[in-house]
């Protein structure tokens, strides 16, 4: 593994010297023709013939000449602006591949980095060819090598696992839209814990969810579905509500409500003051704080989600911010930081990750999903 992240640290420093080495190809290009077309180094009497307008016919070893002689000059000065360039810039190529101060002279440094750009475009391309090169047929004996081991040893061959490790295919009731179709796909997140036991399933979550309860007018209702997405103790993931229908997991605030959130649920009861009902301070329903599998799988999900529906982070709430004073939910032990920064950070892996790039976009062919 070393070895293909120092390939991949020359390269990168190899390709910082492509835009200079091509300005000064462009730069001695414009000289050349300059001299060209001043009649240099094509001896005295081609000048002549040029001012007379007379077409004369140059001897060919002084032709020879006059093209070394160019040749060695446009070499010179390429070498120079080279270095100036290189100078000019803070340039220096060993400093760039991380060797220390005084291992090479500055001097020495920017004078081979300068040299190193004076010979134009078509070195450093070769260069960057043959490390590409080396990187691909290093990266192929050793997979080579850990494939031998694996059979020596009699290890099955595990897949390849997915970047974005998520399946989706309309939650439990892919036939039914939740409480109904959104009108528009969801902007806000909002996370809550289920005050149950840790070790309740998701099963049990579900029946919880559909029992039937009564509004003060007497109205008969059901939860369920509710949330859009049920994290168990042991750290898996349960689809729940379709994910473009409207779920029941929180009361209607100020700007979020059920119709344009999607919610999510660790299994748990995080709440540890003893002045509120049915708390956890005593560790009766199991432990006071979400694991920290279930705070990794919580924040790949809302990190799909943030990238599904373009949702900022700004945008990810506990439940009790929905409506002040309406819940404790997520209980008041839930490490509300520690999610956010899990999420940014999955978030930020998976936005610049062209294998999840691509599952994203798989994903975005998925039925239930957009309004």
């Amino acid at each position: 593994m070393e070895f293909f992240i120092d390939l991949d640290h020359i390269l990168s420093v190899i390709l910082r010297f492509l835009p200079p080495a091509l300005l000064l190809e462009r730069i001695l290009e414009f000289i050349s023709l300059l001299f060209e077309s001043i009649g240099l180094f094509r001896g005295n009497a081609a000048l002549i013939g040029r001012i007379a307008s007379i077409k004369l016919l140059e001897n060919p070893k002084q032709a020879q000449k006059n093209r070394l002689r160019k040749q060695v000059v446009l070499q010179t000065l390429g070498a120079i602006i080279g270095i100036i360039l290189c100078w000019k810039s803070d340039l220096r190529i060993f400093y760039l591949l991380g060797f220390h101060q005084g291992q090479i002279a500055d001097w020495i440094d920017i004078f081979l980095s300068g040299i190193l750009i004076s010979g134009g475009t078509e070195p450093i391309h070769s260069l960057i060819t043959f490390l590409q090169n080396a990187k691909d047929q290093a990266k192929s004996t050793a997979a080579k090598l850990a494939e031998e081991e694996r059979q020596r040893l009699g290890l099955a061959i595990v897949p390849e696992t997915k970047e974005i490790p998520i399946e989706y295919n309309g939650g439990l009731y892919p036939d039914r839209p939740g409480h109904g179709l959104r009108e528009h796909n969801p902007s806000y997140i909002v996370y809550h814990h289920t005050a149950t036991h840790h070790d309740t399933s998701f099963d049990r979550i579900v029946a919880i969810e559909r029992k039937e309860r009564r509004t003060a007018s007497g109205r008969r209702y059901s939860l369920d579905p509710s949330y859009h997405c049920v994290i168990t103790g042991d750290a898996k993931y349960h689809n729940y509500c379709r994910w473009d229908s409207i779920g029941y997991h929180c009361k209607r605030g100020r700007k979020v409500s059920n119709g344009n959130s999607l919610g999510i649920a660790l299994v748990g009861n995080f709440e540890t003051d003893p002045k509120v009902r049915n708390n956890n301070a005593d560790g009766k329903f199991g432990p006071k704080t979400p694991t920290e599998g279930q705070l990794d799988m919580a924040a790949q999900v809302i990190a799909l989600w943030m990238l599904l529906y373009d949702i900022g982070l700004h945008n990810i709430l506990p439940h009790r911010d929905v409506l002040k004073g309406h819940t404790v939910c997520p209980g008041s032990n839930f490490p509300h930081d520690l999610l956010k920064r899990k999420v940014s950070t999955i978030y930020e892996q998976w936005a610049k990750s062209p294998a999840a790039q691509q599952e994203l976009a798989e994903f975005k062919k998925k039925e239930f999903i957009y309004v």
